[in-house]
């Protein structure tokens, strides 16, 4: 729901050097989580699953969670995850590509999810985890990150989970220490800026 009503305004919100780029804005976007995207740089992503985009400037994801059991999420990434072998291919066009994946997503979105939301409901859990069709595992506690608490950042009081240093730890271990450089995995290709 919250997710839901930020889709909604944000695009009123946004300034104009800047997109919300989701299924509704763009008819090429297939994943299942939302962008905000500059609309005056470029960004090539190393897979290329962008190509088919409408916007493609850098960005920042909007991830939707939902208390969604591992496995049911496994179920998800298999039948979404048929995208990616459309996508992977160079001998299509971009219409077909765009009917192809808006194709995926709508079945999933209109009678998969909805199945795995209503057997989610059958197996309470206290942990948060990405929406369906995210690809990514990034669980999250409900005691860790509610109710949310205000801390400075730049100027101004963010919003942030109830225990920062918990999750942090979790998912990074010492995330006060830099990672090694080496380790690090880019996943754009080429950035460009207009002037």
């Amino acid at each position: 729901p919250d997710y839901d009503r930020l889709m909604e305004i944000l695009p009123r919100e946004l300034p104009e050097d800047l997109a919300l780029q989701n299924a509704d804005t763009d008819p090429g976007y297939f994943y299942c989580y939302a962008k905000v995207r500059d609309l005056r740089s470029r960004l090539s992503e190393t897979n290329d699953y962008d190509r088919i985009f409408k916007y493609r400037g850098i960005f920042i994801d909007i991830f939707p969670y939902e208390k969604m059991p591992l496995p049911l999420l496994w179920v998800s990434n298999r039948t979404f995850g048929r995208i990616y072998k459309v996508i992977k291919r160079t001998d299509l066009s971009t219409d077909v590509l765009k009917s192809k994946t808006r194709a995926i997503y709508r079945f999933n979105h209109r009678f998969v999810f909805p199945v795995l939301r209503a057997l989610a409901r059958l197996c309470p859990t206290k942990k948060l985890n990405y929406s369906p069709g995210i690809p990514y595992d990034n669980t999250i506690y409900e005691k860790e990150t509610f109710p949310l608490k205000t801390l400075p950042f730049d100027g101004f009081e963010a919003p942030v989970p109830a225990d920062c240093d918990a999750y942090l730890r979790r998912k990074f271990g010492d995330y006060m220490r830099l990672p090694d450089l080496n380790t690090i995995h880019q996943h754009s290709a080429s950035i460009t800026f207009d002037v």
